[in-house]
Protein backbone atom coordinates (compact mmCIF):
# COMPACT_ATOMS: atom_id res chain seq x y z
CA UNK A 1 0.00 0.00 0.00
CA UNK A 2 2.68 2.07 0.14
CA UNK A 3 3.21 5.41 -2.66
CA UNK A 4 4.73 7.95 -3.69
CA UNK A 5 3.94 10.80 -1.31
CA UNK A 6 4.09 13.97 -3.30
CA UNK A 7 3.07 14.09 -7.24
CA UNK A 8 6.21 16.77 -8.23
CA UNK A 9 8.84 15.80 -7.16
CA UNK A 10 10.47 19.11 -8.14
CA UNK A 11 9.27 20.06 -4.93
CA UNK A 12 11.06 18.68 -2.83
CA UNK A 13 14.14 19.89 -2.31
CA UNK A 14 15.97 17.24 -0.13
CA UNK A 15 16.33 13.91 0.88
CA UNK A 16 15.16 14.49 4.32
CA UNK A 17 12.06 16.27 3.12
CA UNK A 18 11.07 12.90 0.81
CA UNK A 19 12.05 10.87 3.76
CA UNK A 20 9.50 12.79 6.14
CA UNK A 21 6.64 13.27 4.02
CA UNK A 22 7.11 9.07 3.37
CA UNK A 23 7.22 8.60 7.23
CA UNK A 24 3.69 10.47 7.61
CA UNK A 25 2.43 8.77 4.76
CA UNK A 26 3.25 5.26 6.58
CA UNK A 27 2.18 6.99 9.98
CA UNK A 28 -1.36 8.14 8.53
CA UNK A 29 -1.64 4.65 6.56
CA UNK A 30 -0.83 3.27 9.88
CA UNK A 31 -3.37 5.01 11.96
CA UNK A 32 -6.14 4.86 9.42
CA UNK A 33 -5.84 1.00 9.35
CA UNK A 34 -5.68 0.71 13.81
CA UNK A 35 -8.52 3.38 13.88
CA UNK A 36 -11.03 1.68 11.43
CA UNK A 37 -14.02 1.47 13.55
CA UNK A 38 -13.28 5.56 13.65
CA UNK A 39 -12.92 5.41 9.71
CA UNK A 40 -15.95 3.89 9.23
CA UNK A 41 -18.14 5.81 11.86
CA UNK A 42 -16.76 9.03 10.04
CA UNK A 43 -17.89 7.71 6.82
CA UNK A 44 -21.63 6.42 8.22
CA UNK A 45 -22.15 9.74 9.56
CA UNK A 46 -20.47 11.82 6.57
CA UNK A 47 -23.22 9.49 4.07
CA UNK A 48 -25.88 10.62 6.45
CA UNK A 49 -25.37 13.59 6.14
CA UNK A 50 -24.36 14.10 2.07
CA UNK A 51 -27.12 11.58 0.97
CA UNK A 52 -29.94 13.49 2.62
CA UNK A 53 -28.55 16.90 1.51
CA UNK A 54 -27.67 16.00 -2.14
CA UNK A 55 -31.35 14.61 -2.21
CA UNK A 56 -32.78 18.10 -1.33
CA UNK A 57 -31.20 20.04 -3.53
CA UNK A 58 -31.34 17.81 -6.34
CA UNK A 59 -35.14 16.65 -5.90
CA UNK A 60 -38.33 18.85 -5.60
CA UNK A 61 -40.94 16.13 -5.86
CA UNK A 62 -41.96 15.69 -2.19
CA UNK A 63 -43.01 11.57 -2.41
CA UNK A 64 -40.05 10.98 -4.33
CA UNK A 65 -37.96 12.78 -2.11
CA UNK A 66 -38.77 10.22 0.77
CA UNK A 67 -38.42 7.54 -1.24
CA UNK A 68 -34.71 8.40 -2.42
CA UNK A 69 -34.00 8.95 1.40
CA UNK A 70 -35.17 5.28 2.18
CA UNK A 71 -33.18 3.85 -0.69
CA UNK A 72 -30.35 5.73 0.84
CA UNK A 73 -30.71 4.32 3.89
CA UNK A 74 -30.78 0.61 2.81
CA UNK A 75 -27.39 1.08 0.50
CA UNK A 76 -25.37 2.84 3.36
CA UNK A 77 -23.83 -0.35 4.24
CA UNK A 78 -22.88 -1.13 0.77
CA UNK A 79 -21.38 2.38 0.70
CA UNK A 80 -19.75 1.97 3.93
CA UNK A 81 -17.37 -1.46 2.50
CA UNK A 82 -16.66 0.98 -1.00
CA UNK A 83 -15.93 4.19 1.12
CA UNK A 84 -13.41 2.39 4.14
CA UNK A 85 -11.34 0.29 0.70
CA UNK A 86 -11.12 3.85 -0.88
CA UNK A 87 -10.58 5.44 1.90
CA UNK A 88 -7.83 3.07 3.01
CA UNK A 89 -6.24 2.94 -0.47
CA UNK A 90 -6.41 7.32 -1.06
CA UNK A 91 -6.78 8.96 1.75
CA UNK A 92 -3.45 8.50 3.73
CA UNK A 93 -1.59 9.87 0.49
CA UNK A 94 -4.14 12.74 -0.31
CA UNK A 95 -3.89 14.14 3.16
CA UNK A 96 0.17 13.87 2.83
CA UNK A 97 -0.28 15.92 -0.25
CA UNK A 98 -2.14 18.43 1.11
CA UNK A 99 0.19 18.84 4.39
CA UNK A 100 3.15 19.10 2.06
CA UNK A 101 1.93 22.06 0.59
CA UNK A 102 0.74 23.69 3.36
CA UNK A 103 4.35 23.77 4.75
CA UNK A 104 6.21 24.52 1.02
CA UNK A 105 6.29 28.37 0.58
CA UNK A 106 6.89 29.19 -2.95
CA UNK A 107 8.57 33.12 -3.62
CA UNK A 108 6.62 35.38 -5.31
CA UNK A 109 8.38 36.12 -8.77
CA UNK A 110 7.11 39.20 -10.67
CA UNK A 111 7.32 37.10 -14.35
CA UNK A 112 5.43 39.91 -15.98
CA UNK A 113 6.80 42.22 -18.85
CA UNK A 114 4.84 44.97 -17.15
CA UNK A 115 7.05 47.67 -14.97
CA UNK A 116 6.94 46.80 -11.38
CA UNK A 117 5.45 49.76 -10.12
CA UNK A 118 2.81 48.94 -12.52
CA UNK A 119 2.51 45.70 -10.93
CA UNK A 120 2.79 46.88 -7.15
CA UNK A 121 -0.38 49.05 -7.81
CA UNK A 122 -2.56 46.12 -8.93
CA UNK A 123 -1.48 44.71 -5.63
CA UNK A 124 -2.56 47.62 -3.79
CA UNK A 125 -5.79 48.03 -5.70
CA UNK A 126 -6.60 44.20 -4.92
CA UNK A 127 -5.38 45.24 -1.15
CA UNK A 128 -8.05 48.02 -1.01
CA UNK A 129 -10.79 46.01 -2.38
CA UNK A 130 -10.58 43.75 -0.01
CA UNK A 131 -10.29 46.08 2.67
CA UNK A 132 -13.73 47.59 0.85
CA UNK A 133 -15.37 44.35 1.23
CA UNK A 134 -14.31 44.06 4.43
CA UNK A 135 -16.02 47.54 5.08
CA UNK A 136 -19.52 46.68 3.30
CA UNK A 137 -19.91 43.25 5.02
CA UNK A 138 -19.15 45.87 8.22
CA UNK A 139 -21.41 48.71 7.11
CA UNK A 140 -24.41 45.96 6.92
CA UNK A 141 -24.05 43.99 9.91
CA UNK A 142 -23.84 47.38 11.44
CA UNK A 143 -26.96 48.69 9.43
CA UNK A 144 -28.76 45.25 10.91
CA UNK A 145 -27.68 45.40 13.84
CA UNK A 146 -29.36 48.94 14.52
CA UNK A 147 -32.41 47.90 12.40
CA UNK A 148 -32.66 44.75 15.05
CA UNK A 149 -32.42 47.15 18.38
CA UNK A 150 -34.80 49.68 16.40
CA UNK A 151 -37.11 46.53 16.14
CA UNK A 152 -36.86 45.53 19.52
CA UNK A 153 -37.23 49.05 20.98
CA UNK A 154 -40.78 49.16 19.01
CA UNK A 155 -41.47 45.70 20.27
CA UNK A 156 -41.15 47.18 23.77
CA UNK A 157 -42.70 50.50 22.96
CA UNK A 158 -45.76 48.79 21.82
CA UNK A 159 -45.73 46.38 25.38
CA UNK A 160 -45.68 49.67 27.43
CA UNK A 161 -48.27 51.61 25.52
CA UNK A 162 -51.67 50.63 26.65
CA UNK A 163 -50.39 50.83 30.44
CA UNK A 164 -48.53 54.33 29.93
CA UNK A 165 -50.96 56.49 27.71
CA UNK A 166 -54.21 56.77 28.60
CA UNK A 167 -57.12 57.75 26.07
CA UNK A 168 -58.28 60.75 25.76
CA UNK A 169 -61.45 59.81 27.42
CA UNK A 170 -59.55 58.87 31.06
CA UNK A 171 -57.55 61.71 31.03
CA UNK A 172 -58.43 64.08 34.42
CA UNK A 173 -60.80 66.45 33.74
CA UNK A 174 -58.76 69.67 33.94
CA UNK A 175 -56.73 68.19 30.76
CA UNK A 176 -59.69 68.42 28.82
CA UNK A 177 -60.20 72.01 29.73
CA UNK A 178 -56.98 72.78 28.53
CA UNK A 179 -57.67 71.34 25.46
CA UNK A 180 -60.40 73.37 24.77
Amino acid sequence: MMSNPVENPSQITSTLEADRMKNILLLLENLFEREDATVKLVLGYLYDVGSVRLIDKNIHIRCLNRSLKSVARLSKPVFKVAGFYWFQRNCPKLITDWLFTLVVFEEETLTDDRPIELQLKEREIQRLRGRERVLAVISAGAIAAVGWLGYQLQIERSQLTPAAVRSVSERPSWTNTLDR
